[in-house]
């Protein structure tokens, strides 16, 4: 693993160096190599992906690695809280939540200033400039004193990786303290979860790459950091958290936005966060579709409730026929469930909306489990069916138990966290706080 590596490291510094000798251009992997009135598109959601590159296919990473290092594939808040656990496999990882998932959440507002600065709000304590100025200084003394020039060569190949700790280190906070066995990492903020990941990375870029950090535990001050992009700070000055206006505005999240490029940079949450034009008492506000339809699944559409008139939803017309894919005139659980997508406070597996995970309805998944994937299908009561090609389908939300990789497969230890929930008697919606946005609960 290390010897391919490390030639695919020194085959891609060629090509890059070719290219540029080509072009008459300064490239690079690092922000320095754009010019300072062109700064790079950051793309918050691709970037921590990078543990699925073909380059690392055959790759045999501890257990726990990649769900860290991905974030869970952008949904986990590492920010708030977490404990991280050696065992024999591998990492265990627990989070605290209660705050924004840190990928399309605070690392959005950073990806927005910095490619969009004139959207920063004028009344702002930073600028998109200061952003970008401060993400480069930290992205440089990464290159240089975190993973030197071994180190280097490797993220030839997952410049990724950098930018991701880039973009940590550039909101700051935290810190991070690690058991006198060394067997548990505990911490808080950006700057606490980046010195995670460095600590995650150092064994394989030194075992397996043959490319040892330089300093895996860099102290805070070597950073520039703008906390005003914090979940506690209050971005654009208009008297609301980032927080607050999180859980106010719809936001979309990094499944829903493969495919689409502007999704992230168009989300309400991130208009909001940095623009004092909109607030969650601005009168141009309007409830989004996704949340008007979780609202319903949440109050309105109550266990023995099987669809949902105009007149019972209390939806305008309009709204009403968005919602109703099949033009019946009645909203059931499926078409509430896809309009609400990763808003829905029901799980994917209790279509019959009792807070329970029914032993009719863990068989469902198994079954989708024991086919090897499942895909969209509007006529079945929960909206899915079993599918012998593995892939996602995009025509609706990917399902509540797929959560780990988000692939259109449900996996053994997605099943067993449904099976969980069976065990318990219900689940309860915990968005930032469970793996897969719900918590088990006793009662339902």
């Amino acid at each position: 693993m290390r010897n391919l590596i490390l030639a695919l490291a020194v085959m891609a510094a060629i090509m890059t160096a070719n290219a540029a000798s080509a072009q008459g251009e300064k490239l690079g992997v690092f922000p320095s190599a754009f010019d300072a009135e062109t700064p790079p598109e950051l793309d918050v959601c691709d970037d921590h992906l990078v543990w699925r590159a073909p380059v690392f296919s055959s790759a045999s990473f501890p257990e726990g690695f990649v769900e860290i290092m991905e974030s869970q594939n952008g949904a986990s808040d590492l920010s708030s809280g977490f404990e991280v656990e050696i065992t024999e496999s591998g990492y265990s990882a627990t989070y605290h939540g209660g705050g924004i998932p840190d990928v399309y959440g605070e690392y959005a507002l950073l990806a927005e200033a910095i490619n969009h600065p004139g959207r920063v709000e004028a009344t702002a304590e930073f600028t998109g400039a200061s952003a970008f100025a401060a993400y480069e200084a930290n992205l440089a003394y990464l290159k240089s004193q975190v993973f030197g020039p071994d180190g280097a060569a490797i993220l030839l190949l997952i410049p990724q990786t950098a930018r991701q700790l880039a973009v940590m280190a550039t909101l700051g906070g935290g810190e991070i303290s690690v058991s006198e066995e060394g067997r548990t990492y505990t911490g808080t903020g950006h700057y606490g979860a980046m010195l995670l990941k460095l600590a995650l990375l150092a064994p394989l870029f030194d075992d397996e790459f043959g490319a040892p950090l330089l300093n895996a535990q860099p102290d805070a001050s070597a950073f520039i950091s703008i906390p005003a992009l914090r979940a506690e700070s209050d971005a654009d000055g208009d008297g609301y958290s980032n927080l607050d206006e999180f859980l106010y505005f719809s936001s979309v999240s990094c499944d829903d936005a493969f495919g689409n490029p502007d999704a992230v940079s168009e989300e309400l949450f991130v208009r909001a966060a940095l623009s004092t034009s909109l607030t969650p008492e601005s009168e141009e506000v309007e409830t989004s579709l996704a949340q008007m339809a979780a609202g319903l699944l949440g109050n309105s559409f109550g266990s023995g409730t099987e669809s949902l008139t105009l007149e019972d939803s209390g939806l305008t017309p309009e709204d009403f026929a968005a919602i109703d894919r099949n033009a019946d005139n009645l909203l059931n659980f499926v078409e509430l469930q896809f309009a609400a997508g990763a808003a829905s406070p029901v799980h994917s597996a209790d279509a019959d909306t009792s807070g329970a995970i029914e032993l009719e309805e863990l068989l469902r998944a198994i079954q989708f489990f024991n086919a090897g994937g499942y895909h969209c299908d509007m006529a079945t009561d929960d909206g899915y069916a079993p599918s012998l090609t593995k892939g996602r389908d995009t025509g609706c939300p990917a399902h509540a138990s797929d959560f780990v990789h988000v692939d259109g497969v449900i996996e053994l230890s997605e099943l067993l966290r449904l099976v969980q929930f069976y065990n318990v008697g219900g689940y309860v919606s915990c968005i930032g706080v469970g793996e897969d946005g719900f918590c088990p609960t006793s009662g339902g």
